[in-house]
């Protein structure tokens, strides 16, 4: 189901079906997977990290 918030068009029916349940009932669940991927990435988390612990 991430991959279908973030744009992704290899899931399934269930997938989209559930998908769609879940924007209705709480729109902002795309940005939120949204943000959650860009912490994924090293150089992201890195960044969100830093500022917050005084490193550079």
């Amino acid at each position: 189901m991430h991959d279908l918030l973030l744009g992704g068009t290899d899931n399934y029916q269930a997938d989209r079906e559930a998908c769609d349940e879940l924007l209705r009932l709480a729109p902002s669940t795309r940005e939120l997977a949204r943000r959650s991927a860009q912490l994924t990435t090293p150089v992201s988390a890195a960044r969100f990290v830093s500022p917050r612990d005084g490193r550079r």
